[in-house]
């Protein structure tokens, strides 16, 4: 009986393992429980069968003394079989069941595995379509506070599925919750492997059918089905790596969005469309934003989609978003040091700014333009005149970039047109935003190393080298090589941008302090708080709100907006940001608060999250402004309008104001316009330089100036209708025409101060009332955004601090 108890003993330790490893398996986590499960089926569980033979055998042994172990073995093993079928028999073993309690456990237990072992066989064959079914139902039945649809089965959809998962909360249209619940799922054309792969990843996936049509069908339902519900958002993700896919459904969208406004009963016609109808329309892109990834060479596809879809449609271009990220992180002015005369916020008239780009691919054109919209500074020349300080940019790659559609459309477009035009016909021309120069040829080609040597070698240069050409790999191969040659070029004053898509990379040369890795699409392009509301974009839309809550106050005589009033005036800037708008207009507005940390840079300051401040030396609104050389002239421009005021009061009354105060208007006039004329300190500067931005991004975009005939004479158009001022006469457009791509505004300093002339005169030859040179200066545009700049940092928690003395901006 010892044999018998000791086998027994040995069988049970050996199913309690295998009860031991399913534990194991389906704790540790999804990935691994459904593996296992699947497993299953594949009868890798079928290990339980092989304490059953030696059970069978022991009984057999029992009950037969004469029969032989081999023939007792081969009857166990015959017996094991028919447990596959659950068909328990206990007669060949239950004499020594009556006999062994420990044999009989052995026994009861393997029978109970069995049983188990065949119901995971049933629950592997049918969980996935269970699961499927199960998600889809709750997908439309279920209240969530959160949707998140995303069309496309391919990595990148994979990793901002994951980030839905991470950053739930933000996607909620109450900021107040904090229990959000949130689902999120993938529909696609999927085979039966990439359905296993994502049921096995735990992705959450909508109709496992096969066909297109179920794509266009989920689609088609979850929008309508997300306009049922109070307090929900749908967000719809399209990213299908096909422009023709992406393009169709985009088209299905806006088919449904008009639909919808139609229902609504919402009067379309753009120039007279009324509070309640903001409000509806408000509502519906809240609830329905549709993100929809795409190529930049059919942007202009895209952008006429936006256009039309009363706000739900928003096009997402990876390779400018990256681009972006980068000229945040890196302005030039971090790092131009010594270049930087802080006496005047300007660059040192000796010094250059050197760009090389080795490759001109997607990211490195977006990487081009974003740079010459953003990188513009200024100097003082020997006659003390604020002139550009242009940055010289030398680009290498196989093709010319004559070649390349898109810069023809946009940046080339400035070039091409106004070198030849009839420059009486416009205000004065601005210079071309940037030196650029192109070489054709491979990397490897000799002359590649001794042109961009000679360029790094410029006198008194601050050098700046973007690699992106190739693989993450062939990126760091080159980078590594540059480094070398930099060494033997004797180079110091360098700094190499890597484009890197993981945005990791244990490679030694990023623990050099001139290596930096770029192009992280992960956190850039595939992160979901990224695609809803990136940092520049709610910085735009937070200072956008700030300039329409002040022209409210204005007003309303002055004084402060009650919550009503607040609430209307934020309804109407999300409706102006996404209908009044043009995507030119609103990605001016984000570009103009990217250009805030390079203006902060040229005064020795930065600004960083809230949270991350710890260490440095924070500054206030006051000294902001006291360094700034801003106070002055903001209490200036104070006291002019409130002697304005007394002036005007005093005539009213048939009086004059006193000799004294008189003196004092006449003193304080160069502050008529709200900033002082001809102002040279670092506020003029940075205003001057701002305007070149400014000229600069409007040209990266493909804008030329108007002629002073459309200044003059041309009517301001929306939807093909003439728009009517509050007189009900005619608006002029004063050039600005985004649909034919061109503004009245883009020209020098000098050339703003003929524009407002020339919009005063003309509106006093038309009998406009109202207009005069302040109010139609355009050039306090230019010193706002700075001057707000703490204010509004602040408000949407950023702190602004100061760089310490001969240190780069960490």
């Amino acid at each position: 009986m010892l044999v018998y108890n000791i086998i027994s003993v040995i069988c049970l330790v050996y199913m309690a393992a295998l009860i031991g490893i399913f534990f194991y398996k389906f704790k540790t986590s999804y990935k691994g429980s459904v593996e296992f499960l699947r497993s299953v089926k594949k009868g890798s569980f079928a290990l339980i069968y092989f304490a059953a033979i030696p059970l069978y055998t022991m009984g057999y042994v029992y009950s037969n003394p004469e029969m032989t172990f081999i023939n007792a073995l081969f009857n166990g093993i015959a017996k094991t079989s028919t447990l596959v079928g659950l068909r328990y028999d206990v007669s060949s073993v239950e004499d020594l069941i009556a006999a062994n309690p420990t044999f009989a456990t052995a026994v009861y237990t393997c029978f109970i595995l069995v049983g188990i072992n065949a119901f995971l066989v049933i629950a592997s064959l049918t969980h996935q379509r269970v699961k499927v079914w199960w998600k889809t139902n709750r997908w439309y039945k279920k209240d969530y506070d959160v949707r998140v649809l995303i069309v496309g089965n391919n990595k990148n959809n994979l990793k901002i599925y994951k980030s839905v998962l991470a950053d739930k909360d933000q996607l909620c249209l109450d900021n107040d919750k904090t229990d959000v619940t949130c689902m999120a799922a993938l529909v696609d054309k999927l085979s039966e492997d990439d359905l296993k792969k994502l049921y096995i990843s735990g992705i959450n996936v909508l109709g496992p059918s096969r066909k297109n049509e179920d794509v266009e069908s989920a689609l088609k339902k979850t929008m309508a089905d997300s306009l049922k519900q109070e307090n929900h958002r749908t967000i719809i993700v399209i990213n299908t790596h096909d422009d023709e896919k992406n393009v169709k459904l985009c088209s299905l969208a806006l088919e449904f969005i008009n639909e919808t406004v139609e229902k609504l009963g919402v009067n379309k016609n753009a120039n007279n469309v009324s509070d309640e109808d903001k409000k509806k329309i408000v509502s519906l892109f809240e609830k329905l934003p549709i993100y929809v990834f795409g190529n930049p060479e059919h942007e202009g596809i895209y952008t006429n989609m936006v256009e039309n879809s009363h706000g739900c449609i928003h096009y997402i271009n990876k390779y400018r978003r990256i681009a972006l990220d980068f000229i945040d992180r890196y302005p030039i002015s971090k790092f131009l040091g010594d270049a930087i005369d802080g006496q005047t916020a300007s660059v040192k008239e000796n010094a250059n700014i050197n760009v090389a780009l080795i490759g001109f691919g997607k990211t490195n054109q977006q990487i081009f333009l974003s740079s010459v919209a953003n990188n513009q500074f200024i100097t003082v020349d020997k006659d003390g005149k604020t002139v550009l300080k242009k940055v010289n940019y030398r680009i290498f790659d196989k093709m010319y970039p004559d070649n390349i559609k898109n810069l023809n459309h946009t940046y080339y477009r400035f070039k091409n047109e106004m070198e030849m035009a009839d420059r009486t016909q416009y205000l004065p021309i601005p210079p071309k935003p940037a030196n650029d120069k192109y070489f054709s040829f491979e990397i490897n080609c000799p002359s590649f190393y001794f042109i961009l040597r000679d360029f790094l070698k410029t006198k008194d240069s601050l050098n700046y080298v973007i690699i992106g050409f190739g693989t993450d790999l062939e990126n760091i191969d080159m980078a590594q090589k540059l480094l070398e040659k930099a060494q033997e070029w004797k180079i110091s004053n360098y700094k190499i941008f890597v484009k890197v898509r993981s945005g990791k990379s244990q490679a030694d040369i990023f623990k050099n302090n001139n290596c930096f890795i770029i192009g992280n699409e992960n956190d850039v392009a595939y992160d979901i708080g990224e695609i809803t509301n990136g940092k520049l974009e709610a910085m735009a839309k937070e200072r956008d709100l700030v300039y329409r809550k002040e022209k409210a106050v204005k007003e309303n005589g002055g004084k402060p907006l009650n919550d009503a009033q607040n609430k209307d005036v934020e309804m109407k800037a999300k409706y102006d940001w996404y209908i009044d708008l043009s995507q030119i207009e609103r990605d001016s507005n984000v570009y103009g608060v990217l250009s805030i940390r390079s203006k902060l840079n040229m005064l020795g300051m930065d600004y960083c999250a809230r949270e991350n401040c710890n260490g440095k030396t924070v500054i206030d609104d006051t000294a902001y402004k006291a360094a700034y050389d801003t106070q002055k002239d903001i209490d200036g421009c104070a006291r002019y309008q409130e002697l304005v005021k007394m002036n005007e009061q005093a005539k009213k009354n048939n009086e004059n104001i006193t000799p004294d105060l008189e003196a004092e208007l006449k003193s304080l006039e160069k502050y008529a316009f709200g900033y002082p004329e001809k102002d040279t300190a670092k506020r003029g500067n940075l205003a001057v330089q701002e305007h070149y931005r400014w000229n600069a991004y409007m040209i990266s975009r493909g804008l030329i100036p108007a002629t002073i005939d459309d200044i003059e004479n041309e009517y301001l158009e929306k939807h093909g209708e003439v728009v009517l001022n509050n007189q009900g006469l005619p608006k002029f457009s004063d050039g600005k025409n985004y649909k034919l791509r061109r503004h009245g505004n883009i020209t020098t300093i000098e050339g703003l101060e003929r524009f407002r002339q020339i919009v005063c005169e003309r509106d006093a030859r038309v009998g406009r009332e109202g207009t005069t040179l302040v109010s139609a200066d355009v050039i306090k545009y230019d010193y706002e955004i700075l001057d707000d700049a703490c204010r509004i940092l602040n408000k949407i928690g950023y702190d602004v601090y100061e760089l310490p003395k001969g240190a780069e901006n960490a």
